[in-house]
């Protein structure tokens, strides 16, 4: 491509590819800006007078400022009308509102087989409860089997990591039991990926923000007091997949099965230990805090 002599005199790039039905605005970004010779997604920042932003994929600049997307827009035309943004707290995208709080920007995942079917990043993948692909039934990995480095977005390739490991011929770790991929398969139910089951235990009745809120609170006492890990958005996937099915286990009998959980933890003082717990991890707790109140 050649040389830019600054974001102000930016004209379209020369090739512009379909975005995909299920692509990320962030996944999108970097497949045109390989696709126009960039070498980096920093490198298509710096385009647009943006330093520094690529580790994290942009967040939240990228989506919560009218301005920068006009900036943007220079790079992408007739993008406009599919840009995600989060308006009060609420990711915008395709029609759903999903909590922003539970969207995994800086540590990017991905599934090696759908990538090996189609070199994109899947929009989804970026929700912390979507911890496996139902496809494939793998875990998703957010770390290169060749040198466990983590995967940010500021790097050269979609596919490929920098030590030379290709993504799309690794061999995932496998999901098969059914409590593994039940968390992912409602999250998707509710983005419109399947169907809805039908009621047939407490986590079924609960709607997407008491589901996300509930199942996140379960997962982060448990891994707290099994573990000793608080659980943040920075953790690696793996974990995000063992504290959510744990927490299925914890709630799969309400809420005696939550109460045995805690009384055995800290007999007899549910209600002082759960809020606490709530203020020490800083998260909505859902229908748990009700429960004890």
């Amino acid at each position: 491509m050649n040389k830019i002599a600054s974001a102000h005199q930016l004209g379209p790039m020369l090739r512009l590819p379909s975005s995909k039905s299920d692509e990320s605005l962030l996944g999108y970004i970097f497949r045109v800006g390989k696709l126009n010779g960039c070498s980096s997604l920093q490198h298509m920042y710096s385009l647009v007078g943006k330093e520094g932003m690529a580790r994290d994929g942009g967040w939240p600049w990228l989506y919560e400022s009218t301005p920068n997307r006009q900036k943007m827009q220079v790079l992408f035309d007739g993008m406009e009308a599919n840009w995600p943004s989060v308006v009060e707290n609420q990711l915008q995208l395709f029609g759903l509102e999903y909590p922003a709080r539970y969207i995994k920007f800086k540590y990017p995942k991905f599934c090696p087989a759908c990538l090996a079917e189609s070199s994109h990043h899947r929009w989804y993948w970026d929700l912390a409860h979507v911890t496996v692909c139902l496809k494939h039934q793998l875990l998703l990995m957010d770390r290169c089997l060749g040198c466990r480095k983590r995967l940010y977005w500021d790097r050269e390739m979609l596919s490929f990591c920098a030590c030379g490991c290709d993504w799309t011929q690794v061999d995932g770790q496998a999901v098969a039991e059914s409590n593994e991929l039940y968390v992912t398969r409602r999250v998707l139910a509710f983005c419109g990926f399947g169907q809805q089951r039908e009621e047939g235990s407490f986590l079924d009745t609960l709607d997407l923000v008491a589901f996300l809120d509930t199942t996140f609170f379960a997962a982060s006492l448990y891994l707290l007091s099994q573990k000793k890990w608080k659980l943040t958005l920075k953790k690696q996937n793996h974990i995000f997949h063992l504290g959510l099915t744990e927490a299925c286990a914890l709630l799969a009998d309400p809420p005696q099965s939550f109460f045995a959980f805690l009384d055995e933890l800290y007999p007899d003082e549910r209600k002082r230990i759960l809020s606490l717990c709530k203020d020490y991890l800083g998260q909505p707790a859902g229908p748990l805090t009700a429960w004890v109140a």
